[in-house]
């Protein structure tokens, strides 16, 4: 029998295809010396998920504004295909287990779509939650499905969201940790801090996914829309067309609202 007619000899041809098809599949991006590799969350997008943005916010750290990351081991491959879920209370219980959450997703049109010259515009997801629950990784806020219709428009975007710290680990107001800020001259604000510090990623990075950091937009629900007011005001961001974003979207907030802090914290 014909080699071409042998069925042993047929699968074999097929499976390696197949096996060739799948390692080129598989999106990656080269990042400060080593690589970090994602999926494909549908035929036209790719997903990184869990990509830290700062150094571990642990131990020493806990309290702190964020410091750099050094990243992984330079040559070294990571797998961006599993998000954390931050050390929060959910119905009294303490879900998650991680402080070490200070990370981001990103949902990027595949190399089937052609990337514009100055790069794909980018949405920056902050989640609600009360400061004190939720995260970027829950089902509805997949960034995939925006990303396809972008493509359907033929107006494609990378959107990316970001983990913040959460409940004490986040926003714990206290004269205790004044000191703690450095030049911040301020307390209570880490989770903001942290989601800065993602936007400052951002800017850096975000060219390796061929997205434009000159067209940044940020959005958010509730606690994520009071995150947006809070980023529009600080001089930290330099506000709208300054800085880190050119663009902010709140959905469902009342920026003139007051906050209360160490007084709060005492009580």
């Amino acid at each position: 029998m014909s080699n071409l007619l042998n069925p042993l000899y047929l699968s074999a041809v097929l499976f390696f295809f197949l096996l060739e098809f799948a390692i080129a599949a598989v999106p990656s991006v080269s990042l400060n010396g080593y690589t970090i590799t994602g999926r494909n969350s549908s035929p036209n997008v790719d997903e990184f998920l869990g990509i830290p943005f700062s150094a571990p916010p642990v131990g020493n750290l806990r309290w702190r504004p964020p410091q750099f990351y050094q990243g992984a081991a330079k040559g070294s491959t990571v797998k961006a295909d599993t998000a954390k879920l931050c050390r929060q209370k959910k119905d009294d219980k303490m879900i998650g287990k991680e402080e070490d959450c200070n990370n981001l997703n990103i949902w990027k049109p595949d190399s089937s779509v052609t990337v514009p010259t100055e790069g794909f515009p980018i949405m920056v997801w902050i989640h609600g939650g009360s400061f004190t629950s939720a995260s970027p990784n829950l089902s509805f806020y997949n960034g995939t499905k925006l990303v396809e219709d972008s493509i359907v428009l033929n107006k494609p975007i990378i959107m990316i969201s970001i983990q913040y710290r959460l409940g004490g680990l986040g926003f714990m107001a206290s004269d205790d940790l004044q000191n703690e800020y450095g030049s911040y001259n301020s307390t209570g604000n880490y989770g903001i801090l942290d989601q800065i510090f993602g936007l400052k990623w951002i800017q850096k990075n975000i060219k390796l996914f061929n997205g434009n950091k000159n067209k940044v937009t940020i959005f958010g629900e509730s606690a994520g829309a009071y995150s947006i007011c809070t980023l529009i005001a600080s001089p930290l961001t330099n506000g709208v067309n300054k800085g880190l974003f050119s663009g902010a979207i709140a959905e469902s907030a009342y920026c003139a609202n007051s906050y209360q802090g160490p007084n709060l914290a005492k009580k």
